[in-house]
């Protein structure tokens, strides 16, 4: 279908507080509208904002999740790099 917004799965780590050039910690799953690669940095939402992310994984199954987590994964509808900040949806 020409237009149709494409929906992945991904998950990210989140960008270290005590050192920005670091990504560490678990990886957290999202939903997202269209395509990042691996190693993009971008805004996602979080349950306390927004928060700079790598992107971890892509191309990730449906199955790779577990049910329980499942009500919990947010949707990114709109990919933004930090250097477009100003975009932000949430």
């Amino acid at each position: 279908m020409e237009g149709a917004i494409e929906m992945n799965i991904i998950s990210v780590q989140f960008q270290s507080k005590s050192n920005p050039e670091e990504f560490t910690g678990r990886e957290y799953t999202y939903y997202i509208n269209g395509t990042v690669e691996v190693g993009d940095i971008i805004l996602v939402p979080t349950k306390n904002g927004t928060g700079t992310a790598i992107v971890y994984r892509t191309d990730m199954k449906e199955s790779d999740i577990t049910e329980d987590i499942k009500p919990f994964i947010k949707t990114i509808d709109e990919i933004i790099y930090p250097a477009e900040e100003d975009k932000l949806p949430f």
